[in-house]
């Protein structure tokens, strides 16, 4: 049981910190395309990471071109 345990823990990511969204929205701001990815795979998680502002701008930019 124990082990079974140990092998889903593997699998699950850490929880994401303040420090880990502002260091992705103040070193990803350029990389739209990779942005606009990543929100068309897991809106959530993207919402999450970058904010709303950027995903919106890295969608209209990403539109745009």
């Amino acid at each position: 049981m124990l082990r079974q345990r140990a092998t889903a823990l593997e699998f699950i990511e850490p929880e994401r910190s303040d420090d880990d969204r502002r260091h992705a929205r103040l070193y990803r701001w350029d990389r739209w395309s990779d942005i606009a990815a990543h929100y068309a795979t897991d809106p959530d998680d993207a919402l999450d990471r970058y904010g709303t502002r950027l995903c919106c701008y890295a969608v209209k930019h990403i539109a745009w071109t």
